[in-house]
C-alpha cells in the first residue's frame, strides 16, 4: 500500500471517529476527557462494541488503540470477553447509545440503522461476529 492511499484510509478512521463523537451524548463525551489510563475498561468495551455497532471502524480502531497506549489492552479484552458477546448487552449499550444522541436528526437515523441491524441479527441468530466484521 503506498504511503497516499495509507493517509486516505487515516483520513475515513479519523472523520469516522469524530462522527462518533458527535453522536456521543454528554456522559459518553466525559469518557473521551478522562485521561486514558482513568477510563473504565467497561467503558471502552461498551463504546467500541457501539462503535461496531454502527458500522464506525475508525471510532472502534481510536477506541482500542488508546486502550493500547494506556496498556488497558488485557482489561478491555476480558471486559469484551466477559459482557461484550451477550446479545441483551448489545442490544442495551446501543439502545441506551442512541437515545442520548443530542440531535434529533442524526438520533432517528441511528435508531432506523440500530432497527434495521437488530432485525438482520435476529434473522441470523445474533452471531457476535456479525458486529465487528
Amino acid at each position: 500500500m503506498d504511503e497516499e492511499s495509507l493517509r486516505e484510509i487515516m483520513k475515513f478512521f479519523d472523520e469516522e471517529a469524530e462522527l462518533f463523537f458527535a453522536l456521543c451524548g454528554e456522559e459518553d463525551r466525559e469518557f473521551f476527557s478522562l485521561p486514558p489510563r482513568k477510563r473504565k475498561p467497561e467503558d471502552y468495551a461498551r463504546l467500541s462494541t457501539v462503535a461496531a455497532v454502527l458500522r464506525l471502524r475508525g471510532a472502534v480502531m481510536k477506541i482500542i488503540k488508546t486502550a493500547e497506549t494506556a496498556r488497558r489492552t488485557n482489561a478491555v479484552m476480558k471486559a469484551l470477553e466477559a459482557e461484550g458477546k451477550k446479545y441483551e448487552n448489545i442490544c442495551r449499550w446501543t439502545e441506551d447509545f442512541i437515545v442520548k444522541i443530542e440531535d434529533a436528526d442524526l438520533r432517528r437515523e441511528t435508531e432506523a440503522m440500530w432497527r434495521k441491524k437488530k432485525a438482520d441479527f435476529e434473522a441470523r441468530g445474533t452471531r457476535i461476529e456479525d458486529i465487528f466484521f
